[in-house]
């Protein structure tokens, strides 16, 4: 439930893996590039809020833009698959 949600973002143990995340996105100026290519992420996407200087916020949009392409080629890929259902059922 969206209550449950709440209580575990709020949570200590999620705070304590956002303070460990953000240590390891800012400990040296490779690290953010260095995660961001073993997550296989694009570094432009998080570009602006990583100037800003939030390393999580970078982190989040990274994977957030990620998902939007992969979402949006999983939709491209089922439009094309029901294109061609429409195609068969013409026949």
């Amino acid at each position: 439930t969206e209550d449950k949600l709440r209580e575990n973002i709020r949570s200590p143990q999620v705070a304590q893996c956002l303070q460990r995340l953000q240590s390891a996105l800012v400990d040296d100026a490779g690290s953010f590039n260095s995660i961001i290519a073993n997550f296989q992420l694009d570094a432009s996407d998080g570009a602006a809020a990583m100037a800003a200087g939030n390393p999580i916020e970078a982190f989040l949009n990274c994977l957030i833009k990620d998902v939007e392409k992969k979402g949006d080629g999983k939709k491209s890929d089922e439009e094309a698959k029901d294109a061609g259902e429409d195609g068969m059922d013409e026949s």
